[in-house]
């Protein structure tokens, strides 16, 4: 598979019309449906329906069109590598990060950075840790960053200073919302709105204790803003992050006894990272 046919389907598939994407890359239409009908027969499968009103991706379409993203996200990320001067700190740095606090210390070292190396930028990735390990392992991510990952084994790792503090949103109108601080006791019979992440989960079912058996986990999610859109309705509580973030209609409230976790800035230890990657690293872990 041809890397130009590769990007010819990805932006035939973002435009969702022959024309339009023909236009976008400056080749004539009927070039265009060569090299499309070209992938279609050397894969062996149908990327697009065609009907009176336009085209469609299929079900393998649209999987082609998850991974070419990756793919030629990558390649670029390499080609701008590979030609960058050595001598000169410039180019992308693309960290994956979770909703964390911690990202505060993250986002100053990176201001810095740029203030230091002005043809540096950041692309940056939010989502679940399970995913960022993923992306990392794929090469779409020189770093990440980690709440208490339980295994460091594949990375490198640096330990930031800010603590990760879990509690609860609650909707304003609750009366759990007038508590100064939240009691397990507090939560029995209570819907709650708990967070994928496994590690996490575990220390809210620990922390809640026999609690935990009388509860009702009526959602979960992956990133706090549509978790605190269905406490604000009264649904449940969630737990979760103490950020910087205010959500409208909710408060955040502490825990008692605190649940507390470490982050960590993690890069894989077998993938070599860009001179611009190793560089911003030295810079988080000498300003820390």
């Amino acid at each position: 598979m041809e890397l130009r046919a590769l990007n010819y389907f990805y932006v035939v598939a973002n435009e969702s019309n022959i024309t339009k994407a023909a236009e976008t890359l400056h080749v004539t239409q009927p070039t265009l449906s060569r090299q499309i009908k070209q992938l279609e027969d050397e894969l062996g499968t149908k990327l697009f329906a065609r009907g009176q009103h336009g085209i469609t991706l299929t079900n393998d379409g649209r999987l082609l069109r998850h991974r070419a993203a990756d793919i030629l996200g990558l390649v670029e990320k390499t080609e701008l590598e590979i030609s960058r001067n050595d001598q000169f700190i410039s180019g992308e740095i693309r960290l994956g990060c979770g909703e964390l606090k911690s990202m505060n210390q993250l986002a100053t070292s990176m201001s810095e950075f740029r203030h230091l190396y002005p043809e540096v930028s950041f692309h940056m990735h939010t989502g679940a840790a399970s995913e960022i390990k993923d992306r990392l392992h794929q090469g779409l991510l020189d770093v990440g960053l980690l709440m208490n990952p339980t295994d460091l084994g594949d990375y490198n790792s640096l330990e930031l200073n800010e603590q990760e503090k879990i509690g609860v949103l609650i909707a304003e109108d609750s009366p759990l919302a007038n508590l100064d601080e939240i009691h397990a006791k507090d939560l029995e019979n209570v819907p709650l709105i708990m967070m994928n992440q496994l590690m996490v989960r575990n220390s809210v079912i620990n922390w809640l204790g026999d609690f935990y058996s009388s509860s009702n986990v009526v959602a979960t999610y992956n990133l706090l803003y549509n978790a605190a859109l269905l406490a604000r309705t009264g649904a449940g509580v969630a737990f979760g992050l103490s950020l910087d973030s205010h959500f409208e209609g909710v408060v955040f409230k502490p825990v008692a006894q605190e649940i507390k976790s470490k982050s960590f800035l993690v890069w894989e230890k077998q993938r070599q990272l860009s001179s611009t990657a190793n560089a911003f690293i030295e810079h988080v872990r000498n300003t820390k």
